[in-house]
């Protein structure tokens, strides 16, 4: 793990910034692909809907864009884009949304195919501080936890978008098999997917 990797996420805005920015960014600005890691770990804080701290996997990628960060966070604050973003195979569609526009509290059903196996999602939005943050974490669906953190950090040339995300699978016994190929080549593979999306939609 890098430095940055080692910032917890709702330390980012306070520790990341100055020479340990600039040199992230110039270390991801040009990558033609996702720079994503992946962390097994225990969180100290309890991630919702569980009632006490949980162990879990975490996943993040970072990305850099070159537009200013209200244009960027925008972009992400209407659901309508959430369906482009995400790959086709998954056939996504937001089936009911609480509110007309996003905000604290907005909660999301979303219909699904993972594999060709039809489900919903259900998802809550909290923690909407535009335009640096905003989480959506899994009320009910196909995982244990699900507690996706987008977080926006404003640079001198642009936006770095940090995506992380901490899940528990749901049956725990088969969690370090199936994380070590499978479920991680899924989650790895579909924000690669929102990774090139970002790219090219922003070099259009």
């Amino acid at each position: 793990m890098t430095q940055v990797d080692q910032i917890p996420i709702d330390q980012i805005h306070e520790k990341l910034k100055g020479e340990l920015l600039q040199n992230l960014v110039r270390e991801i600005e040009d990558l033609e692909f996702p720079y994503q890691n992946y962390y097994y770990g225990e969180d100290k804080k309890t991630l919702p809907p569980k009632d006490s701290p949980t162990k879990y996997f975490r996943f993040r990628q970072y990305q850099f864009v070159a537009k200013p960060i209200e244009e960027v966070f925008k972009f992400f604050a209407e659901a309508k884009n959430l369906e482009r973003i995400t790959p086709s195979q998954l056939q996504f569609k937001i089936d009911s949304q609480s509110t007309e526009e996003i905000q604290e509290g907005t909660k999301f059903v979303y219909k699904l195919k993972i594999h060709g196996v039809p489900a919903k999602w259900k998802t809550n939005i909290t923690n909407w501080n535009p335009p640096y943050e905003f989480v959506d974490w899994q009320e009910k669906g196909p995982y244990r936890v699900w507690y996706h953190n987008h977080l926006f950090v404003e640079t001198e040339s642009g936006t770095l978008l940090i995506d992380e995300v901490k899940f528990v699978l749901p049956l725990r016994w088969i969690s370090n098999i199936l994380v070590s190929w499978f479920i991680k080549l899924d989650v790895k593979s579909i924000f690669k997917y929102r990774y090139e999306y970002i790219r090219d939609y922003y070099k259009a």
